[in-house]
């Protein structure tokens, strides 16, 4: 309601000063709707206009009526001027009003672009720390599990020399044995050659010595029977 009155003080044309009404009927009140303008002579119209004033009875009511009428008129154009003065006042502060409106729609407008760039931003940074630390968490398990394949690897190489140690050892201890054995043998062998050695040499001693006092035995057995065969001969 306020802009169409706004628009239709607008367009209504204003009353230039100088014109005043005419002189209204005699017994019509004295006020803007019995009053018309009064046209400048021009032509049958004025002078008839003028004829009808100057065939007025009374000069004193004339002017009465025309001084109303102007007063009227002036109050007219007094209050149009102040209703477009309050219109342009009206207008200028829709303007400014739409004029902060839009600026408050550009800030918001900007706002809300601010604050979607520093969304992203934010989105951003926390999907990139994100990756980040999956990225430290996938390489720490990756140091993990290669210090824990390089440690078994650790323990299966000591392990296999461990074993290959004990299988020297043991094979050492092994081929220590058999020739302790063979050299045990060795000597029992050695022994036992040079007991039965001694004991034939002693059997061929003995039985040397044996056939010596059996020989010498019959050598006094002759001897005496030679001397026994001599005696009995003598005799």
């Amino acid at each position: 309601g306020a802009m169409l009155t706004t628009n239709a003080l607008e367009n209504a044309p204003e009353v230039p000063p100088g014109f005043a009404a005419a002189p209204a009927p005699a017994g019509a009140p004295a006020g803007p709707e019995a009053t018309t303008r009064r046209w400048r002579p021009s032509g049958g119209s004025a002078r008839g206009r003028a004829d009808e004033v100057e065939g007025s009875d009374d000069d004193a009511e004339k002017d009465a009526v025309l001084a109303a009428a102007r007063a009227a008129k002036a109050r007219d154009i007094a209050e149009a001027r102040v209703k477009q003065e309050q219109k342009r006042r009206e207008m200028e502060e829709l303007k400014r009003k739409l004029a902060e409106a839009e600026k408050k729609k550009q800030e918001l407008e900007a706002a809300t672009a601010a604050k979607a760039k520093l969304d992203a931003e934010v989105k951003a940074a926390a999907e990139a720390k994100a990756k980040a630390a999956d990225e430290a968490n996938a390489k720490v398990k990756a140091e993990i599990a290669a210090a824990k394949a390089a440690n078994a690897k650790a323990k299966a190489e000591r392990e296999a020399k461990a074993k290959a140690d004990a299988e020297a050892e043991a094979k050492a201890a092994a081929e220590a044995k058999a020739r302790s054995d063979e050299e045990a043998k060795a000597k029992a062998d050695a022994e036992a050659s040079l007991a039965k050695l001694y004991a034939e040499m002693k059997a061929k001693a003995e039985a040397k010595a044996k056939a010596k006092a059996e020989a010498e035995e019959a050598a006094r057995a002759e001897a005496a029977a030679k001397a026994k065969a001599e005696a009995a001969a003598k005799a």
